[in-house]
């Protein structure tokens, strides 16, 4: 195997899924991308399911600052943390049916960097 196998697959295989969705428009259209992109994508997705050193560890990252450019946190997400923060009230949920009767509204800005 060699340095380049990895990108060479890549390419045929996105070349083959351009070609079936030429033949059939039915099937969703694949835009090239690099598969360096994967990386952002796994960060994101994986980083609500563990913490940040377990996430940067798992990445092979010696520091969480390597692992926050990988990680594009949405807003759903930040949300998502306060209304179990909230609902939770930070520790395990007693055996309860009852909804929180608290609403959270959470803003969430973008940064310049």
């Amino acid at each position: 195997m060699e340095e380049s196998s990895a990108k060479q697959w890549h390419a045929k295989a996105l070349e083959t899924l351009q070609k079936a969705h030429k033949e059939n428009r039915e099937l969703p259209e694949i835009k090239p991308f690099e598969p360096y992109c994967l990386r952002h994508t796994f960060g994101t997705r994986m980083a609500p399911k563990c913490d940040v050193f377990a996430l940067a560890r798992i990445m092979g990252h010696s520091s969480i600052t390597i692992t926050q450019r990988y990680v594009h946190t949405q807003s759903e997400a930040i949300e998502q943390a306060f209304r179990k923060l909230v609902t939770d009230g930070g520790h395990p949920q007693e055996s309860s049916t009852e909804e929180s009767p608290i609403e959270i509204e959470v803003t969430v800005r973008k940064s310049k960097a």
